[in-house]
């Protein structure tokens, strides 16, 4: 029976030695997270083995607080000392062997973005940086090599703020210590409750709750026990957690909460299980869990530059996978022995010197190279202002010197010339990101504001959307209230039409696209009635038809030499003509005087080259990658726009 008085005493909280079960829980989700990011379709919710380890992380760190606390021992100058001793040289390590590997494969606009993932991750702000990234389960990302170090830094910041509460409360009124942490779980997880955005799954307030269920673990697993065949209960539950949430679900809150539950029961004192005994002291799992932070650490640098150079360089046998995961094991148990082991056990000052050495030459040197661009020397074969363009992810309309893709609708961006001016919005997704930065610089010949409403997967479906993990920080109802007051305005409408319907990336005939997306409105009807809803309010719309998409990274293909500088890169017009037939047949079939058609197809393919669509044209790039325009694709359609639009703006 739970004894409430020793439940809330905080000094009834045992001292932790080495769990066997723990450790078999680290190499379970960390097996998870690898077989995950392999191939997620073995084991759809892999993913879940970070929420496992968010867990155990708040089980074990704040057991020690909570003892160090009670033994009046507590410095919170040892305790972040001990933190970075435990994290930082890992990722120092990890860092100085992916440098020169993204240095010699990765093109400059890759390389930019890998540099300043690697300053993100040894300051511990990457889950803010990736942000505002394409989202983390989509084709894209495991061609991100520190993407995964997102978990690292939520991690890093629940250190730094979880201290402070037990502190503050412990000296305050040390028996409140367990209402607090209660309350501040249930107010996380009615944040994630009630929000619905895209960037709940990066930031920490909505991930705080599932530290502090491993926080709560300390109170409840001195006062109850249970039989072995609970702790097979609990188990099933985590493996069933694993393999039927698939990452269509990686947003929401049910399928942390029931994978976690699943924890706390297996977690809970039981009988001896000789089944269980067995397998924790499996040597194979038993070194697994021991190694578990560095094979997390090393397996997305190792897995996403392999991809990247089997895509644009040399394919290798599917076998190869196998030599991966054997690699992946020797470096990550090498690091475990000569850095983790001996930097958390035996630090001294010339451990010291060497940590923060190396620290401040991979920050300094990772700092100056981004803006200063000093990388560009090996790329001498290609002309400086191709280079600029990529490099400088000139292609995304910004304001005050953040992007204005993927805003809340509070802080979308508006760029006013005068409050007479007539009112121009682009409401599309972010195949339009690059176009309202060529519009925009019409308003110095015509007299109009620019508002730009745009965002990964936010074409404008009137009360839905396209599904729940598109359209990053704007929820259907506030897009909604938003449009409902444009009126007597300019709309310009569109967006990847042939992706959204087939649900497949674009096969040019020479490459196939590895991007899939599943979408839960029916387009054929869904769009003309938002656009019917839009031209009731009196606005006029410009039509874009689909942008053309090209299926390879036209600025890469001159950087891994697949064509030669001046040489265009196209593919046949034929092809493009059937994958965008559905799409044109939903436009076609919108018929008002309040719509202005605008055709890309016809700036992009059969012009520059006969019978061919253009990614690129002698000293011209036309996309920056390989479905969003550069700036020089952008200004050829913004002016065909302006010029049918020139009368409306007079």
């Amino acid at each position: 029976m739970l004894n409430l008085k020793n439940f809330f005493d905080i000094k009834s909280v045992n001292t932790l030695s080495f769990r066997s079960d723990i450790n078999f829980l680290r190499a379970l989700s960390v097996l998870a997270v690898i077989i995950y990011h392999i191939d997620k379709k073995l084991l759809p919710g892999g993913w879940l083995g970070v929420d496992i380890f968010f867990f155990i992380s708040g089980y074990l760190i704040s057991n020690k607080i909570i003892n160090d606390l009670n033994d009046n021992d507590f410095s919170f100058k040892s305790f972040y000392i001990k933190r970075v001793k435990r994290i930082l040289p890992s990722i120092v390590s990890i860092s100085l062997l992916s440098l020169p590997i993204a240095f010699t494969i990765l093109p400059p606009k890759e390389l930019y973005f890998f540099i300043s993932s690697v300053i993100s991750s040894l300051f511990f702000y990457s889950n803010i940086y990736f942000e505002n990234f394409d989202f983390y389960n989509l084709p894209t990302s495991k061609y991100i090599p520190f993407l995964h170090m997102w978990s690292l830094s939520v991690e890093e910041q629940f250190y730094l703020i979880l201290p402070l509460i037990l502190f503050l409360v412990f000296k305050k009124k040390k028996n409140n210590l367990l209402i607090s942490i209660i309350s501040i779980l249930l107010f996380s997880i009615v944040l994630n409750i009630f929000s619905e955005f895209f960037n709940t799954f990066y930031q920490i307030q909505f991930r705080f709750w599932e530290f502090l269920f491993g926080v709560l673990f300390n109170f409840l697993n001195k006062e109850i026990s249970i039989s072995k065949i609970f702790k097979i209960f609990g188990f099933g539950i985590i493996l069933l957690s694993l393999l039927i949430f698939d990452d269509n679900l990686i947003n929401i809150l049910y399928p942390k909460l029931i994978a976690l539950i699943g924890v706390f029961i297996f977690l809970i004192k039981s009988d001896k299980s000789v089944f269980f005994d067995n397998l924790f002291n499996n040597s194979f799992i038993k070194y697994t869990g021991l190694i578990s932070y560095s094979l997390y650490l090393f397996h997305q640098p190792i897995f996403s530059f392999f991809r990247i150079y089997e895509k644009n360089i040399k394919e290798f046998p599917k076998y190869t996978i196998f030599l991966l995961i054997f690699l992946l094991y020797i470096l990550s148990f090498t690091n475990w022995k000569i850095i983790e082991q001996p930097f958390l056990n035996k630090f001294n000052k010339t451990k010291a010197l060497i940590l923060f050495g190396a620290f401040f030459v991979i920050s300094s040197l990772s700092l100056i190279s981004i803006n200063d661009f000093s990388f560009f020397g090996r790329y001498s074969n290609l002309p400086n202002k191709t280079l600029l363009l990529t490099i400088k992810n000139q292609n995304v309309i910004s304001q005050n010197g953040k992007s204005c893709e993927n805003r809340s609708i509070e802080e979308t961006c508006f760029f006013q010339k005068n409050e007479t001016g007539k009112n121009l919005y682009v409401l599309g997704d972010s195949a339009l990101r690059t176009l309202s930065t060529s519009i925009l610089k019409y308003n110095n010949t015509y007299n109009f504001n620019l508002i730009h409403l745009g965002g990964n997967g936010c074409l404008y479906i009137y009360e839905k959307k396209l599904n729940n993990n598109l359209c990053p920080n704007k929820t259907a109802k506030e897009m909604d209230n938003y449009v409902e007051q444009i009126n007597n305005s300019i709309i310009l409408y569109g967006g990847r039409l042939p992706f959204y319907i087939s649900g497949e990336g674009f096969d040019n005939s020479f490459v196939i696209e590895d991007e899939k997306i599943k979408i839960s409105v029916d387009l054929k009807l869904e769009i003309p009635k938002t656009l019917k809803k839009l031209i009731e309010q009196n606005n006029t719309i410009v039509l874009i038809y689909p942008i053309p998409e090209q299926g390879w990274n036209v600025p890469n293909r001159y950087f891994y030499g697949k064509v030669n500088w001046g040489e265009a890169v196209y593919y046949p017009h034929q092809v493009w003509k059937q994958r965008v037939l559905e799409s044109k047949l939903i436009l076609d079939s919108i018929v008002s005087e309040k719509i202005v058609r605008i055709y890309p197809e016809n700036i992009f393919c059969d012009s520059f080259v006969k019978n061919n669509c253009v990614g690129s044209f002698e000293n011209d790039i036309f996309y920056s990658d390989d479905d969003h325009l550069s700036l020089v694709g952008a200004n050829l359609l913004a002016k065909n726009i302006i010029d049918n639009i020139q009368y409306l703006l007079d």
